[in-house]
């Protein structure tokens, strides 16, 4: 019995031996962990701090961006409403190329020539009514019209068309227009006839 007796006693003193030693690693494993969650906790206000400092600094350039698309968005606005006027209000009186070539590129200005003369002995007139402006990008400008036509005495007839404007900045400042492409809006008048 005493064989057994020490062999116990050496198999309790060994467990007892090895969960202490399981114990003391699990100890130390779980300082470690808590370490690295101190360090990350610490890290993540950091990034946290970072990252509401960038959030603000964002939030102040688009406010910046803002204001300058503003302006510029004006500025193009304000352009496209004189080029449209230029091109839409002209009578048999008027010379609407000339009145048109501040606002063209040398390569649309050959274009516009091309429309003719508006020398006439028979009086007309056109008049912009309308104008609805859309920006789609940088350099182009989608813009529904609705304008008037009128010959000698005849009623006048109205037109609403979509145009879509290419727009660049000009060498020495301003825009210009470089092409223009031109859909008729049909209107459906329907009358009942008893």
């Amino acid at each position: 019995m005493d064989k057994k007796a020490i062999i116990a006693g050496l198999v309790v003193i060994i467990l007892l031996f090895a969960g202490f030693s399981l114990h003391r690693k699990q100890q130390t494993r779980i300082q470690t962990l808590n370490d690295e969650v101190s360090q990350l906790q610490e890290k993540s206000a950091s990034l946290k701090e970072e990252k509401e400092m960038l959030e603000s600094k964002e939030a102040k350039a688009k406010e910046l961006h803002t204001v300058e698309n503003q302006d510029s968005n004006a500025e193009v606005d304000s352009f496209v409403n004189d080029y449209l006027e230029a091109m839409y209000n002209y009578s048999n009186n008027t010379d609407r190329n000339e009145a048109l070539k501040p606002f063209v590129t040398a390569t649309y200005n050959q274009f516009v020539e091309s429309f003719g003369t508006t020398d006439s002995v028979v009086p007309f007139e056109s008049k912009l009514n309308n104008v609805d402006i859309y920006r789609t990008s940088e350099s182009m400008v989608l813009v529904r019209i609705n304008y008037s036509f009128k010959v000698a005495d005849n009623d006048k007839v109205d037109y609403d068309l979509l145009l879509t404007l290419e727009v660049e900045k000009g060498a020495i400042g301003g825009y210009l227009v470089n092409k223009q492409f031109t859909e008729s809006i049909q209107k459906q008048n329907q009358q009942k006839v008893w």
